[in-house]
């Protein structure tokens, strides 16, 4: 059963003084607020938000782009970064105060994820005709079965998507989908499973986008602009593989750049040459005083001449 918590929290407004002193997401109306950073289980959703609500940031995001809010200041929950309508804002407001956005990984958060409990048949469904032995014996056969019906599909269901997930963040996008696709035990299990492929394919496509953009902002040696995304990590693909491909530009885009910008004179090269064009330089005034010499000597020889004669 979908937990749909619409307390006082649901309409939750962060006064003015909160405003001024903390980063706030503003998360979208109509959206799940969940304990965990995916959206695989119905059972995260801790709170959906009938309207626009501001949040407290904690500084946490995950690869996948989940982002950790503050429910209350002892309770924290997860919204991702699709739902939420001021990324730009909350990210430059920590940044402004010094505070350092933590990377943390999906995967280790979800591996705390407690087991779904097994669902139990109800007391009406027994027969009440039955003797008090009777009752006992047959709930005990129905919990025998539900345990074995319920928690081994679950079991393999949850190894199937880690293993999807692997996949996914190595490159195997296709892959991935194919093994959650297998995954058809239960009408729920396939609507999660629907529901995360559609998710993935629409990072997938935003990555491969952004990285043909800085491919070719790379390819015409716009190195300013490479290195302008990396100011932007909430623009940044959460998918192993796209970063992977990525942070090799922007390492070389900083090399070139930083290249770029030496002055003339510390190079080698630019250096022999004002050396060797001063040697040049020297040699033709030598010369030219060595023919003014020459000519002063051939004047002064015919001026003898003409006065002896």
């Amino acid at each position: 059963m979908v937990k749909n918590v619409q307390s006082f929290a649901s309409n939750f407004t962060i006064n003015d003084t909160t405003s001024a002193q903390n980063c706030l997401a503003v998360v979208e109306e109509n959206s799940n607020i969940r304990s965990e950073p995916s959206s695989i289980n119905d059972n995260s959703i801790v709170q959906t938000v009938s309207k626009d609500t501001k949040f407290e940031v904690t500084g946490k995001r995950t690869k996948r782009g989940w982002v950790q809010i503050k429910l209350d200041p002892t309770q924290t929950a997860w919204a991702n970064s699709e739902i939420v309508k001021n990324n730009e804002q909350w990210v430059s407001c920590l940044r402004d105060k010094g505070i350092a956005i933590k990377i943390v990984d999906d995967n280790n958060l979800m591996a705390a994820r407690p087991a779904p409990k097994p669902k139990l048949k109800s007391e009406t469904n027994v027969s009440t005709s039955l003797s008090q032995e009777s009752e006992q014996s047959e709930t005990s056969k129905t919990l025998s079965v539900d345990k074995s019906t319920s928690t081994t599909p679950d079991k393999g269901g949850f190894k199937v998507v880690e293993q999807a997930k692997k996949k996914y963040e190595s490159g195997d996008l296709q892959g991935a989908i194919a093994l959650l696709k297998t995954i058809t035990a239960n009408p729920t299990a396939v609507k999660e499973t629907t529901e995360m492929i559609s998710q993935w394919q629409q990072d997938w496509s935003k990555a491969e986008s952004l990285f043909k953009n800085l491919d070719t902002a790379f390819a015409d040696g716009q190195w300013d602009k490479v290195l302008a995304y990396k100011d932007h990590p909430e623009k940044l693909p959460n998918i192993e593989y796209w970063r992977n491909k990525v942070e090799p530009l922007f390492k070389q885009a900083a090399d070139n750049l930083a290249k770029q910008q030496l002055p003339q004179l510390g190079n080698p090269s630019n250096q022999n040459k004002s050396k060797l064009e001063h040697q040049n330089s020297n040699e033709e005034d030598e010369l030219d005083m060595t023919d003014d010499f020459d000519n002063t000597e051939t004047l002064e020889l015919q001026e003898t001449l003409e006065s002896d004669l």
